[in-house]
């Protein structure tokens, strides 16, 4: 795959493709941060492109050395350029037809599906009324000034890496970009700002501090980034999310957002030992596979049978699993071999299944002076 600075119509259309996803044709468009790989330079079939929300593969992939290009550039470049850049996960996002040739070429990252729900809104829509004031909060528009004023502010440091990740700088976001939060006594307890902008339409998010949920706070601010979004010129506004996450699809169906479509997303780890763990992980709390679960975990023992991190992560997974005997193999394993983070093992909510087990007095003799 060549990597191409080209904003061409070819490209457009090629990405029609994957067009719920509109961090693409923000990206094509010039508006947000993005690179983009093509199979051929006069006349591409595949493409890949990298935006801040995800990697997006498009084209045919019937085409000529499709799934081999993909694979290469997988292996070659993605991966080794996330480890060495110290990057943790990856989304990827690809239309069904796409799906045995992406099994090939993510062959060593095997992708972990999950479904996700694409909302719309528009200036039309029928919109909730307005909610009361909330004693003690203050709502505030998210400008460079207000960012240079919140220093110090609890959260502030979201907004930032989203507006760096997103917008690539504050004056792209000042551009192009808008957001929304609510304070209270100096912590920013919600804040929504925009993910994209591609013409007269949007995407945006929402995050809340997990000590002012469910009070109504989300509500009232992406009602006033919608208000925002549409006295500027915005026509439509999408909200993209995993559809387990039932308080962000409540909160856009609270606020105006209908369906637009269910699609499936794909995730992965640049780190080979994480994403098995990972997998794992998956199987256990999503698909409630106890023996699968244990499948990859034990995997993932055999392939890094002396990593301490690897091991502790292992000894959780393996606990909540029930296979309480391989939980304390892996833990106390890990314990020799240098991992000592006392409080997290005497705290983590994963292990304790074990603490009621005799052998945790063992464990409790490794770590305590």
């Amino acid at each position: 795959m060549i990597e191409t600075a080209k904003r061409t119509k070819r490209l457009f259309r090629i990405f029609s493709q994957t067009r719920w996803e509109l961090s693409g044709y923000a990206v094509l468009e010039g508006n947000n941060p993005g690179r983009v790989w093509i199979d051929q330079e006069d006349d591409p079939h595949v493409a890949i492109m990298k935006t801040p929300e995800g990697i997006l593969l498009a084209g045919d992939p019937k085409s000529v050395n499709a799934a081999e290009n993909l694979r290469t550039w997988f292996e070659d470049e993605f991966i080794p350029g996330g480890n060495k850049s110290g990057l943790f996960g990856f989304e990827i996002y690809f239309d069904p037809e796409w799906r045995d040739v992406a099994e090939f070429g993510f062959k060593s990252r095997t992708l972990i599906a999950y479904p996700r729900m694409h909302l719309l809104i528009d200036r039309q829509s029928e919109r909730m009324n307005p909610l009361p004031p909330l004693d003690g909060f203050q709502s505030r528009e998210i400008t460079p000034g207000f960012l240079k004023e919140a220093r110090g502010y609890k959260n502030i440091e979201h907004i930032d890496c989203w507006i760096k990740n997103n917008w690539g700088d504050i004056n792209t976001y000042r551009e192009k970009g808008f957001g929304y939060c609510y304070i209270y006594n100096r912590i920013i307890v919600s804040w929504s700002v925009s993910d994209c902008l591609y013409q007269d339409c949007c995407e945006i998010g929402i995050e809340t501090d997990p000590a002012f949920r469910k009070r109504g706070i989300a509500t009232r601010t992406v009602n006033l980034i919608l208000d925002h979004a549409f006295e500027n010129g915005i026509r439509e506004v999408g909200w993209q999310c995993p559809a387990h996450n039932h308080g962000s699809v409540r909160t856009a169906q609270r606020t105006g957002f209908k369906l637009e479509r269910e699609y499936t997303g794909y995730e992965g780890y640049y780190d080979r030992a994480r994403h098995i763990l990972i997998q794992g992980f998956n199987e256990l709390y999503h698909r409630k596979s106890v023996s699968a679960a244990i499948d990859h975990f034990e995997h993932c023992l055999e392939a890094y049978p002396a990593n301490p991190k690897v091991l502790y992560d292992l000894a959780s997974g393996f606990a909540q699993a029930g296979s309480v005997d391989r939980a304390f193999e892996a833990l106390s394993k890990a314990i020799r071999l240098g991992f000592q983070d006392v409080d997290h093992i005497m705290n983590n909510e994963h292990l304790s299944a074990l603490r009621a087990d005799p052998r945790w007095k063992e464990i409790k003799s490794l770590v305590e002076p």
